[in-house]
Order: structure tokens, then sequence, then C-alpha cells
């Protein structure tokens, strides 16, 4: 077989191995592990990247290439593309911005390296393959359910200032269990526009007011304040706390 006629293999051969293994949503790992890290997407968002979250569909392959849309940074979604063609470095094909897009043997770590002109360093960016688990319970949203796990899903009990003690389970589906009249919650994570400096939580029920909540988490205790806004009109303040919160074992 000519030299050409070898490449031509291997390159199909590469082709059919990614399309095995690209569908899923892949989530960036840096991100997961600063939210762990600080129990804080506010703090966490330095590390969001311009790829949060790539929802990639096999099904969606038209010829050489993979049209979706990825979660820029929790604020916004970006038309991409991914081509079934061989990148720049062994074992990759070309990925969003012409980046080398590379899936480890077990199919559930993707990179994306691409080369910065200004200085040639190398940057990668790593990202992980929600499980079906993750998918399943989050409704199809994995990121939101990975980050409700991660800092608040489970039953506490909750102390009122009567010292009278009742539990408030926040569930796996969005849902948040004896705590006032608020049915759902949802834990903001977009910090591009103000006001931006403090966790918060987004409380809903049936009938008004719905509430915002600002959070903080020390340890299994989870707290939640009331909130102001400080002098410059932009940010906001700390007001009470409101709820004291802690996990149960």
């Amino acid at each position: 077989m000519s030299k050409n006629g070898i490449v031509h293999n291997q390159t199909q051969a590469l082709i059919q191995r990614y399309k095995a293994i690209i569908g899923g949503t892949w989530i960036n790992k840096d991100y997961i592990d600063e939210i762990v890290r600080t129990k804080s997407p506010q703090k966490a968002y330095e590390k969001v990247g311009e790829i949060t979250e790539m929802p990639i569909e096999a099904a969606h392959i038209k010829g050489d290439s993979i049209l979706f849309y990825y979660n820029s940074s929790n604020h916004e979604a970006i038309k991409a593309a991914i081509r079934l063609h061989p990148g720049t470095s062994p074992k990759t094909i070309i990925g969003p911005g012409n980046s080398d897009l590379r899936i480890n043997e077990a199919g559930n770590i993707l990179t994306l390296s691409t080369t910065d002109k200004e200085n040639s360093r190398r940057e990668t960016t790593v990202f992980f393959k929600a499980s079906k688990e993750e998918m399943d319970k989050g409704e199809g949203d994995a990121l939101k359910y990975i980050i409700n796990k991660m800092l608040v899903i489970g039953d506490y009990t909750l102390r009122d200032s009567s010292n009278k003690v009742s539990k408030v389970s926040f569930k796996d589906d969005g849902k948040v269990v004896g705590l006032g009249d608020f049915k759902t919650y949802n834990i903001l994570i977009d910090f591009m526009t103000p006001p931006n400096n403090l966790d918060q939580i987004f409380f809903d029920s049936n009938t008004p007011p719905s509430k915002y909540f600002a959070f903080k988490i020390n340890a299994d205790t989870l707290s939640l304040f009331e909130t102001k806004d400080a002098a410059d009109s932009v940010n906001l303040e700390l007001g009470k706390l409101k709820y004291k919160l802690v996990k149960q074992k």
C-alpha cells in the first residue's frame, strides 16, 4: 500500500473512533474543581473559561463536521464546529477555534489545546464527560445538577429564633422542601454583569414573592442572608442572616 493509502486509512480510523465517543456533555474540569475547593461559584468564576460546557450530539454529524452550541462563561451560547480531520498533534481532530481536540482511551476526558501566537505557549483546557446519572438527574442540564450536588443538595436542620428545629431538603431536581413557602431553588452562576460580587440563590414559590438570598458555605453549614444595594448602586452588601442550615450527615 502506498504512503498516501496508509495515511488515508489512519485518518478514517481516527474519524470513526471519534464518531463513536464524542457524543455527550463535556464540562470544564478546572471550573468544577474550583467550585469544590471554594464552595463559591462567584470565586470560581475566574476558572470558568471561554468554554464552560459542550453538549455534543453525534447524530448532528454532517459530512465531516459537527455543529453545536457551547456554553460560554455561563453567559451565552456560541455556535461552533468540530471537524473530523486530523489536528496538528497525534491522535487529535480539529476542535472549536482550530484547536486540537483529543479524547482519552477511556472516552471520558476531552482536552482542547491551542498555541498562543504571541508567546508560543501551549494552552490546554480539560473537560470531563457528564455521566448518564448526572444527565438524568439534571433533566438534561448536567452542569446545573453537578453544581447543586457539590454545594447544596441534601437534608438540613433549621433552628429558628424560638429554638424550634425543622427539616429542610434541597432536592436533585431543583425543588426545596421545608423552607417557608419556597418550592424551587436556582444557584446563580453567571457573573458576567453586576451585581456579581456575592454568591446568590434564587428561591421561587407558587405565589409571590420570590426571593434572592446571598449564601455562604462553611463546612456543613449553609447560611442565607438578606442583601441590600451597596453605596455604589452596582454591587450588593450582606444584610441580616435569614436562615442557618446545618447539613445532616
